[in-house]
């Protein structure tokens, strides 16, 4: 059964994230699935589904992060084909700037 999870959630990358402890997991990767095969009560999933504003906030995030919108559009790359290089983003910026409001 967890290598149908694993995979399941490998071939509905993005549209669907997985968060361990409450934070998300941007890269799905063997060592997160390690720890999900050994604490599993430390994740959860959560679907994404583009409707209404949501496509249009999501294409204009697309365009600043400079994304091909055939990339992006719903059914080949969804919400996490977005949030995962914003997250990569953040995740570099220097500490001045993480912590400045």
């Amino acid at each position: 059964m967890p290598v149908l999870l694993c995979a399941a959630l490998l071939a509905n990358d993005t549209r669907v994230a997985l968060y361990e402890d409450g934070s998300f997991i941007p890269q799905l990767n063997i060592a997160a699935f390690e720890r999900l095969l050994r604490a599993p009560e430390r994740f959860s999933v959560q679907q994404w589904r583009l409707t209404g504003v949501r496509t249009t906030v999501f294409h204009r995030l697309a365009e600043l992060l400079d994304l091909k919108i055939s990339d992006v559009t719903p059914g080949k790359g969804d919400i996490l084909t977005v949030v995962r290089p914003l997250c990569r983003f953040v995740t570099r910026l220097n500490d001045y700037a993480s912590v400045k409001q």
